[in-house]
């Protein structure tokens, strides 16, 4: 596993966004997780710094904040638990403001049929 290479997209997590410092960890923890699945951790370099948090909801950045910094491609993946309003409205909506021409969006994370 390696880190992003040039020309690799940026990877954006969407969260809802919280008030609760839990909620805030828990997302944290989950951008930590993902970090090394890409291998940033397991290889002993610093974090790879094409993934990004952002939130369409209480907190900040937003979704359309996170991709103008971006000057590369970038895939969006709304870290929901189920397909919703923020979804299927929200984080179009906000790829849509942030101009960005190059972004892919995914599915939800879930629903898991664990959780069904």
């Amino acid at each position: 596993m390696s880190t992003a290479r040039p020309g690799d997209p940026a990877l954006v997590l969407v969260a809802h966004g919280t008030r609760s410092a839990r909620g805030v960890e828990m997302i944290a923890a989950l951008a930590e997780a993902v970090a090394v699945e890409l291998g940033a951790e397991a290889e002993g370099v610093a974090p790879n710094p094409a993934l990004r948090t952002a939130f369409v909801d209480v907190l900040g950045p937003s979704p359309s904040e996170v991709l103008r910094d971006l000057d590369g491609p970038a895939v969006v993946v709304p870290a929901f638990l189920a397909s919703g309003y923020h979804v299927y409205q929200d984080v179009p909506r906000e790829v849509a403001e942030s101009g960005h021409c190059s972004v892919a969006v995914t599915a939800a994370m879930g629903p898991d049929p664990a959780l069904a």
